[in-house]
């Protein structure tokens, strides 16, 4: 019994012995990945810069670009609306009642004229001055100069005009064809670029219409070009007067 007492403290520090001699040949513990050791933090490669995603990758795709509208073609079909302006020009004949020295004949048909607008599509309003005219001769004359005087013998040709000069209305048919008339005031006689001798009658005024219808062979956009007949009777205080022309006249609306 005392021999057993004795060797449990024997065997309680031999125990104690074995596990210290077993804890100090034992390795040490590896480290946590979780918590790494300043040393393994110091030893470690640095990490590669992360490459900045190109500008293109996050940037907004850029509008698309703005239609612009090419200019339209000029319409080809007529434009008749707001101002209109006619020119014209060609050649006459006149008839003249109880004017033995200006009964009439061949000539220009002076330079026509019209500004108006129109007041619909097909029908406008102007005011107008056109007319004919002829030439004839100069019947002789005497001619004071200074203390003397001479007998003009030889002929001088001087234009007679037969104008009109009024309101006037121009109703288009169609694209192409157009009529019109007016009447105003008509003037008669020698034009104020001639000189006036003898028997030849003095410019007078009277009264006096227009007729006419033309036929266009360009009628685009806003020019119009064709050949015009016109008709203008005069009635002045002792004589009557008729003219015809035909005129290539020019129109803008």
């Amino acid at each position: 019994m005392a021999r057993m007492t004795l060797s449990l403290p024997f065997a309680l520090a031999a125990a104690l012995v074995a596990s210290l001699a077993a804890a100090a040949d034992a390795p040490p513990p590896l480290p946590s990945s979780a918590a790494p050791t300043p040393a393994a933090v110091e030893s470690a490669p640095p990490a590669a810069a992360e490459a900045p995603a190109p500008a293109s990758a996050n940037a907004p795709a850029p509008p698309p670009p703005a239609y612009v509208a090419e200019p339209a073609p000029p319409p080809s079909w007529p434009q008749r609306r707001g101002f209109t302006l006619e020119l014209g020009v060609g050649a006459s004949y006149t008839t003249v009642s109880n004017t033995p020295a200006a009964d009439g004949g061949f000539g220009l048909a002076p330079l026509s004229l019209s500004l108006g607008g129109f007041v619909s599509s097909r029908v406008a309003l102007a005011a107008r001055m056109a007319g004919t005219s002829f030439f004839v001769d100069a019947p002789p004359s005497l001619q004071i100069a200074g203390a003397g005087a001479s007998l003009r013998s030889h002929s001088d040709l001087v234009q007679i005009l037969n104008g009109f000069y009024g309101p006037t209305i121009q109703v288009f048919v169609n694209d192409h064809v157009f009529v019109g008339g007016g009447a105003g005031l008509g003037l008669f006689g020698v034009s104020p670029l001639f000189e006036r001798t003898g028997p030849l009658p003095k410019l007078e005024a009277g009264f006096a219409m227009t007729g006419r219808a033309g036929f266009g062979f360009f009628a685009r956009g806003h020019h119009w070009v064709g050949v015009v007949l016109e008709a203008f009777p005069g009635f002045y205080s002792d004589r009557t007067t008729f003219g015809m022309s035909t005129i290539l006249q020019w129109q803008y609306y």
